[in-house]
């Protein structure tokens, strides 16, 4: 995991070091791969880092969705989270093989290591970190969450048994507290 904490260190050794690291990570056409709780702003952020790097932009649980015909919550619903988790593990086994894109991924899938390698492969990992009550207030604002996703039994008690895996599996952990999409876009390309 790296974590930035004075960006502008550079400034006097290196001063063209993160428009440098910006066009090296474009070379590379890796795929931005953003984990995080409900809420966090993986959507919100993928598609506006997308239309910026002038990548696709894609969000598994639309492509989840898409391939059952239903809302993830009708599936799970219907034939459980385990069948649920096998269908997510075979879309992101697709999605693994993609260059050159962005992409929200649903809320506990990094939970899985084997997940976490596939996105790797062509990716790079960063978890949108973000306050419990930020969290419980966007999703109570989302008017898509009833309809959509199944409910969460208990945010915080779901956020400490993912919190482990997030940090282990981020290449780059950025807190989306406070700051506005575009601000945590530019943290990414100084």
């Amino acid at each position: 995991m790296l974590e930035i904490e004075n960006p502008e260190c550079v400034q006097k050794s290196y001063p063209n070091f993160w428009k440098d690291y910006k066009k090296f990570i474009l070379q590379m056409e890796k795929n931005f791969v953003l984990t995080g709780m409900r809420g966090s702003g993986k959507t919100t952020i993928g598609k506006k880092l997308a239309k910026k790097l002038k990548y696709k932009f894609l969000d598994s649980d639309e492509l989840l969705e898409k391939d059952f015909h239903c809302s993830i919550s009708q599936f799970i619903e219907k034939n459980g989270w385990n069948k649920f988790r096998t269908k997510e593990k075979n879309m992101i086994k697709k999605l693994s093989q993609k260059k050159g894109f962005v992409v929200a991924t649903g809320g506990g899938s990094i939970i899985d290591q084997e997940n976490e390698k596939m996105l790797k492969k062509n990716g790079m990992v960063i978890f949108l970190n973000c306050p419990i009550k930020v969290l419980q207030k966007r999703i109570d604002n989302d008017p898509l969450t009833p309809k959509r996703r199944p409910p969460l039994k208990n945010l915080k008690t779901i956020y400490e048994e993912r919190k482990k895996r997030y940090h282990e599996s981020a290449d780059l952990v950025i807190y989306s507290e406070n700051e506005d999409e575009n601000h945590i876009i530019e943290k990414l390309f100084y």
